[in-house]
């Protein structure tokens, strides 16, 4: 399972785990109020995340084939922020299309937009994902709409795998 960590720098009493990733992603200085718990990420440093299907997809993608050229990850991270010096706003009120959904996404001073297809992200923009506000969007439908979907998050030499039935409009 994933593992999280609380991205403001400062904790009572710090954890001996919280200070090494605080010291790892650079957020040492960060010295304004925060509300607990209100800045939570995942602290893997996936590598990349693929996606499969049990059926074909289409023409281009036949059951079993890497579907990361046509799902994009919709989410958000503090990543470029923190590595910034706590600098890099991003105007979430310019929302980008794909975080225009029925409820809406809710991201908080310092989160930046992490926007692309799979297979175009590389590992630094997946590090620090928010785990709340974490979309894969399917930019084509398939022509067969009943699919087994699997997911696979690599991190080093680990893979968290999850699959789930998805019925396409």
């Amino acid at each position: 399972m994933p593992e999280t960590y609380e991205t403001c720098s400062y904790s009572v009493p710090p954890s001996v785990r919280f200070k090494a990733l605080s010291e790892k992603y650079g957020d040492t200085a960060y010295n304004r109020p925060l509300a607990p718990f209100s800045h939570t990420v995942y602290c893997n440093e996936f590598s990349g995340i693929d996606i499969f299907s049990d059926r074909d997809f289409d023409a281009a993608h036949p059951a079993g084939a890497s579907l990361s050229d046509i799902v994009r990850i919709v989410g958000a991270s503090p990543y470029r922020y923190i590595r910034n010096g706590y600098t890099a706003p991003f105007d979430w009120r310019d929302l980008p299309e794909d975080y225009r959904i029925e409820n809406g996404i809710s991201y908080l001073e310092g989160y930046l937009p992490v926007n692309g297809t799979l297979c175009e992200l590389d590992a630094e923009e997946m590090y620090m994902l928010d785990p709340f506000e974490l979309y894969l969007k399917f930019t084509i439908l398939p022509e067969i709409k009943k699919h087994t979907v699997t997911v696979v998050l690599r991190e080093q030499e680990t893979e968290i795998t999850g699959s789930t039935e998805i019925i396409f409009p």
